[in-house]
C-alpha cells in the first residue's frame, strides 16, 4: 500500500511540475505578443503624429506650400519609421 502512495505522491509532483511549466510557457508567449505590440505601436506613434500635424488647415506649417511638399512629408514619415524599424532589429526585439 506505501508502495502504491509513493506513486501516486511521485505523480502528483509531475502533474505539478508540467503544470507550472504550461503557465511559464503561455506567460512567455504572452510577453512576446505584448513586445510585438508594444513596437508596433512605438513604430507608428511618431507616424501618425507627423500625419495629425499636417492634417490640420493652418497656415505655417513647412511645405505646404510646395508642390513637393506631401512627397517631402511622406518620405519623412517612412524616414522614421525605417529608422525605429532598424533600432529594433538591432537591439534584437
Amino acid at each position: 500500500m506505501a508502495n502504491i502512495w509513493d506513486i501516486v505522491e511521485s505523480h502528483q509532483e509531475t502533474i505539478e511540475a508540467l503544470g507550472n511549466t504550461s503557465e511559464v510557457l503561455i506567460s512567455y508567449r504572452l510577453n512576446r505578443i505584448i513586445l510585438l505590440l508594444t513596437i508596433v505601436s512605438i513604430i507608428f506613434l511618431p507616424m501618425s503624429l507627423v500625419a495629425n500635424l499636417f492634417g490640420i488647415n493652418t497656415g505655417g506649417l513647412p511645405w505646404t506650400d510646395n508642390p513637393l511638399g506631401f512627397f517631402y512629408v511622406s518620405g519623412m514619415v517612412l524616414m522614421v519609421g525605417a529608422i525605429l524599424t532598424t533600432l529594433f532589429r538591432l537591439k534584437k526585439w
